[in-house]
């Protein structure tokens, strides 16, 4: 694992890369702009955690901005693994561990807005996620903890019981 990410990190690092950009160059223009971009791009999961951090030490408008980054990066990530890894006649396969973490990232910057107290965009959020996921259990938690916060518990309840029917042995 350690050998594969040093030899990642020195092909990217080289001024011409080879063949683990063969699928940019089949698929863009010029791939040394996403070499650039990704050399440039700090990993969402280092920024999704500094955020976490941040959140945890009550610094929430730092860690909102970690986080924001962190989608948008995830995101990029997402695009980029779309166009370089699939024909153009097939619909794309999305990665897997990046949809998790642009999840993760989505519940963890929802729970940072919460914590700021900014409680209308949190909520826009966590109905966002159940939305996109509907078998997210800790999102329908949060949106329950805050309708119970405003006093509407016939809603924390119907939460509460969305979370019970949408529930999937294993997957949460």
């Amino acid at each position: 694992y350690e050998a594969g990410i040093k030899i990642m990190k020195e092909e990217i690092e080289s001024e011409k890369p080879s063949k683990f950009l063969n699928p940019w160059n089949s698929s863009c223009e010029d791939p040394t702009k996403h070499l650039n971009t990704a050399r440039k791009m700090v990993p969402p999961e280092l920024l999704n955690n500094t955020g976490v951090l941040m959140m945890e030490t009550d610094r929430h408008q730092e860690a909102e901005i970690n986080l924001q980054e962190a989608l948008k990066n995830v995101e990029k990530m997402i695009d980029v693994s779309n166009v370089s890894t699939t024909p153009a006649d097939e619909e794309p396969q999305k990665d897997k561990r990046l949809m998790a973490l642009r999840l993760n990232i989505r519940f963890n910057l929802a729970c940072c807005l919460e914590n700021a107290h900014k409680i209308g965009e949190a909520t826009e959020r966590f109905r966002a996620l159940i939305k996109d996921e509907p078998s997210y259990t800790d999102a329908y938690l949060r949106l329950a903890y805050l309708a119970r916060a405003r006093g509407d518990v016939k809603r924390a309840l119907d939460y509460v019981d969305s979370a019970r029917a949408n529930f999937k042995k294993g997957y949460n």
